[in-house]
C-alpha cells in the first residue's frame, strides 16, 4: 500500500521532473549557439571575405558539396557572386550590434524613468505613467516604420528608433520593482541614516531590481533582432552596402521560383537558431531570477 502511494505520488510529481535534464541540455545548447554566432559574427572581419566584394562568374553558385559548387563558398553565392556565409556573419554582426545598443539606450532610459516614478510617486509618477500608457497603446512596429520612414533609415537612427519603441517595458517593469522596494526595511533604514536620495536609487534600489531587468533586456534583445530584420526586409534598414539578414531574406525570395533556394535558407537558419537560443536562455534566467520559483 505504502508503495502504491509512493509510486503515485512519483507518478504525480515526477511529470515535471524529467523535463529538468532536458531543460538543462536545452539551455546548454542555446548558450553555445549563441556564443558561437557571436565569435563568428564578431571575428568575420579576421578571415571572412568581403562581404561586398561581388564576382559575375561566380554568380549563384550552390553551397557545398553540390554539383557546381566551390569549397570556397560554402553556403553559395547571390546573384551577384558575393559569398553567402560572408553576408550571413556580417548581417548577424549589424543585427547584433543595432540589437545590443538599442537595448543599452532603451534599459537606461526605461530604468531611469520606471524609478523615478516608483520611488517619488504622486504627480511625477502620474505623468510618466502617462506616458508610457499613451505609447503603449499604439502597434511597436508601426511607431518604429513610421519613424524610421520619416527620418530616413541609417544605423544610428534604427538604433534609437527600435530603443524609443521598447523603452516603455522595461518603465513599466522597473516601477513595479520599485514600488514593492521603496517602503522597504533596507531603504527605510538607509533613509534614516541621512543617506541621500540618489545614494539610496544607486546603491540600492537598482541592484535589486538588476535580476528581472536582466530577463526583460534579454527577452526583449530577440525581440529586436526580429524587429531590426523586419526593417530590412521592408527596405528600412541598413543602407546598401551592408549587409542586413532581413535584406537578403528579401531579396533572396526570389530566388525560390529559379531554384535558388540557399539565398533564403542561410539567413533564415541563423536568424532563427538566434532568435530561439536567447528565448530559451531568457526563459531559463527568468525562472532562475524570480525567487518565487
Amino acid at each position: 500500500m505504502v508503495s502504491s502511494a509512493a509510486t503515485a505520488t512519483q507518478t504525480e510529481t515526477g511529470s515535471t521532473r524529467p523535463a529538468r535534464p532536458r531543460r538543462k541540455v536545452g539551455v546548454w545548447v542555446a548558450l553555445f549557439i549563441i556564443l558561437l554566432l557571436f565569435a563568428l559574427a564578431l571575428s568575420a572581419p579576421l578571415w571572412a571575405d568581403d562581404p561586398a566584394r561581388q564576382s559575375l562568374m561566380d554568380a549563384e553558385l550552390p553551397p557545398y558539396p553540390l554539383e557546381n559548387s566551390t569549397v570556397e563558398h560554402l553556403l553559395g553565392t547571390d546573384e551577384l557572386g558575393r559569398d553567402q556565409l560572408s553576408r550571413i556573419l556580417f548581417g548577424l554582426r549589424t543585427s547584433m550590434s543595432i540589437s545590443i545598443l538599442s537595448m543599452l539606450l532603451a534599459a537606461a532610459i526605461g530604468t531611469s524613468v520606471g524609478v523615478i516614478a516608483g520611488f517619488f510617486r504622486g504627480i511625477v509618477d502620474e505623468v510618466l505613467m502617462r506616458i508610457v500608457d499613451i505609447q503603449m497603446s499604439f502597434p511597436a512596429i508601426l511607431l518604429v516604420v513610421t519613424f524610421v520612414t520619416a527620418i530616413g533609415p541609417s544605423f544610428q537612427s534604427i538604433v534609437i528608433v527600435l530603443a524609443l519603441s521598447i523603452w516603455v517595458v522595461f518603465a513599466r517593469v522597473a516601477r513595479a520593482q520599485v514600488l514593492a522596494l521603496r517602503d522597504s526595511d533596507l531603504v527605510l533604514a538607509m533613509r534614516a541614516i541621512g543617506a541621500s536620495t540618489p545614494r539610496v536609487l544607486l546603491l540600492h534600489i537598482v541592484p535589486n531590481i538588476a535580476g528581472p531587468l536582466i530577463v526583460i533586456a534579454t527577452l526583449e534583445f530577440a525581440t529586436l533582432i526580429v524587429a531590426e530584420s523586419a526593417l530590412g526586409y521592408l527596405g528600412l534598414g541598413v543602407p546598401p552596402p551592408t549587409p542586413s539578414l532581413g535584406a537578403m531574406i528579401a531579396t533572396g525570395q526570389f530566388g525560390l521560383i529559379t531554384g535558388v533556394w540557399w539565398l533564403v535558407l542561410g539567413p533564415g537558419i541563423a536568424m532563427t537558431a538566434f532568435i530561439m537560443s536567447i528565448n530559451i536562455l531568457g526563459d531559463w534566467l527568468r525562472d532562475r531570477l524570480d525567487p518565487r520559483r
